[in-house]
């Protein structure tokens, strides 16, 4: 896993390592069974499916979702 991490970090200096990505890596290292397989399957993920721009830092298209949810919750809270 640590190589197919190392990988992307190299393929994608803007993006490095961040956290989670372990996660995905590892799912997708023990469904393909092929460290090989599961970077491809990744590589794939961030450019062609759009997921690049979750682990940029700062990530405008993930904050404004988690406040939203953050607001939400605490409300919840409030009232329980």
């Amino acid at each position: 896993m640590q190589r197919v991490l190392l990988a992307i970090a190299y393929c994608m200096p803007d993006v490095g390592y961040c956290q989670g990505m372990n996660f995905i890596a590892s799912v997708l290292i023990s469904v393909t069974e092929s460290e090989q397989q599961g970077f491809i399957i990744f590589m794939y993920l961030l450019i062609s499916k759009e997921m690049k721009p979750l682990f940029l830092p700062v990530s405008v298209s993930c904050s404004a979702p988690l406040l939203d949810y953050n607001e939400r919750l605490w409300t919840f809270v409030g009232r329980a």
